[in-house]
């Protein structure tokens, strides 16, 4: 196994947004379980630490894979799209809007400890949320990676994705 392949690679997956979960969770199980640095005591110490090391790398490339957010980052710096969370900016005016009207329900439910607003809140972000994840499924199966308005709308679906995701995070 070499440190340099890509996470689907390391996992037996296709290079896409859509994943087998389940399989991704058995081929991580069967990898742990393969390279786990226990196996690797009473060799030598630069052995038994490749192994540590390797195991780190494992544990963050499931932690990628399996969250549809960070495999959507990583989807797009393997396809050498740049994306800087920091950086990228939303032009979507009526999505902003919205967002900060989402923002400010939460804000007065919890200021009121409205918990019936909070759940039907939780509902509707998630409802946004997964569509905006199927958005970016259908959007990056077009594999259209010369056209930068093609990557311009991938980066846009992410960073709706990272809104909703950062407000459902907030309402649990």
């Amino acid at each position: 196994m070499k440190f340099e392949e890509n996470f689907f690679k390391i996992f037996s997956q296709p290079k896409t947004f859509t994943i087998d979960a389940e399989e991704l969770k058995n081929n991580f199980r069967k990898l742990q379980l393969k390279y786990h640095p226990d196996k690797f005591i009473g060799l030598s110490p630069q052995e038994h630490r490749l192994a540590v090391q390797f195991s780190s790398y494992l544990n963050n490339a499931y932690s990628v894979l399996i969250n549809p957010i960070k495999r959507a980052e990583y989807l797009l710096e393997v396809n050498s799209i740049p994306f800087d969370k920091e950086k990228v900016t939303i032009n979507d005016t009526n999505f902003l809007i919205e967002h900060m009207e989402l923002r400010d329900s939460f804000e007065r439910a919890k200021k009121n400890e409205d918990f019936k607003l909070i759940e039907e809140l939780k509902k509707r972000v998630s409802l946004e949320l997964d569509s905006y994840i199927n958005n970016f499924s259908k959007l990056i199966e077009k594999s259209d990676f010369d056209s930068d308005n093609f990557k311009k709308n991938l980066q846009d679906c992410l960073c709706k994705m990272i809104f909703y995701n950062n407000l459902k995070e907030d309402l649990k």
